[in-house]
């Protein structure tokens, strides 16, 4: 009866949530479940609920979608409580002592790249498009290390990528609340809320970067495009901010 759970990786963050609701709709069973610092239960699933949303920016309600139900049914959300995430919802109907019952099978698709600990472009994509939808100007910054591939020659992949972990949680940090992610190798990706003097930014931070022992030398180049005057497309903004960094470390040859 329960086939399409097994399509559910398994993850030992518990990023499955069960619920149950009798004949009536009503809930009668949870399981708990804990996911970005929130404990889900019987207390706050509303604000879970209320946190769910389709590519259309649709909320979600439980309710309508219940309703005659006769077969499952499979759809993704956004989940925008303390992050932006794809949601896996099952609905499927089961009897249990000849009653109707009514099963929801949530999982939570984590996306976080494991070397950085940073998110990755599933989330960026969303992001973008939350900003879009709320109708928001803000900025895209393309970040590219200069010759990091000469620090993998010179010590070895394995310090290298603690390098490239040292870095990268220093530009989480440096440009919070900015939201900061991987979008491949040694190149990163930030969505910038707030007008800023970049180069002033851009400049705190190298000497951030610069003062830890074997990084004095270090450098990166960077290109920003502005939304909406360089493009209204993630990937229009992304090529735009990318030419940008691109002349920018041509320069410096």
């Amino acid at each position: 009866m329960f086939d399409f759970l097994d399509e559910a990786p398994n993850n030992k963050n518990n990023n499955n949530l069960y619920i149950i609701r009798n004949k009536h709709r009503n809930i009668i069973f949870i399981s708990p479940m804990t996911f970005n610092n929130n404990i889900f239960n019987e207390g706050n699933i509303e604000a879970f609920y209320d946190n769910l949303y389709d590519q259309n920016h649709e909320r979600f309600e439980i309710l309508k979608e219940l309703i005659d139900l006769d077969e499952p049914k499979a759809n993704k959300y956004y989940f925008t409580q303390n992050a932006l995430l794809p949601v896996s919802c099952h609905l499927m109907t089961f009897l249990s002592n000849r009653s109707r019952c009514y099963l929801e099978h949530y999982y939570l698709i984590e996306d976080i790249d494991p070397l950085t600990g940073l998110p990755t472009r599933s989330t960026l994509k969303l992001n973008f498009e939350d900003q879009i939808h709320d109708n928001n100007k803000f900025a895209l910054m393309f970040i590219d290390f200069d010759n990091f591939e000469a620090y993998n020659q010179t010590i070895g992949y394995i310090k290298a990528d603690f390098i490239l972990q040292r870095v990268a949680q220093l530009m989480k940090s440096h440009f919070t609340p900015n939201e900061v992610y991987r979008y491949g190798g040694d190149e990163f990706i930030i969505l910038l809320k707030e007008e800023k003097d970049f180069s002033r930014i851009i400049k705190e931070f190298k000497e951030q970067i610069q003062k830890i022992q074997m990084l004095t030398d270090f450098d990166f180049s960077y290109g920003v495009a502005h939304f909406p005057n360089n493009g209204i497309k993630l990937p229009d903004l992304v090529s735009y901010a990318s030419e940008k960094m691109k002349s920018q470390k041509n320069k410096k040859k």
